[in-house]
């Protein structure tokens, strides 16, 4: 991709919660489950996938889903963002 080195290449993928992972999965257009990459000035060194850090993940509210909760906004669930 565009010169870069594979192993500087992180895919954050969506899934019930958001991570990123040392492997560079292609894709012609972004879908619900790859959401973005990540580029690092250094090449990692382990097997691809076998890091996998949490970016995201969701927290149960206490609202259960009340449309008129200011934290979860009614979904019933919080976003919790990691790095």
């Amino acid at each position: 991709m565009f010169g870069i080195d594979r192993k500087r290449i992180w895919t954050k993928f969506w899934t019930q919660n958001q991570f990123i992972t040392n492997f560079f999965e292609e894709v012609d257009e972004f879908d619900g489950s790859i959401s973005a990459y990540c580029f690092f000035e250094k090449a990692y060194e382990e097997l691809e996938s076998t890091v996998k850090l949490v970016t995201t993940f969701w927290e149960d509210c206490d609202c259960e889903g009340d449309a008129d909760c200011l934290d979860s906004e009614g979904a019933g669930t919080i976003a919790a963002t990691v790095i």
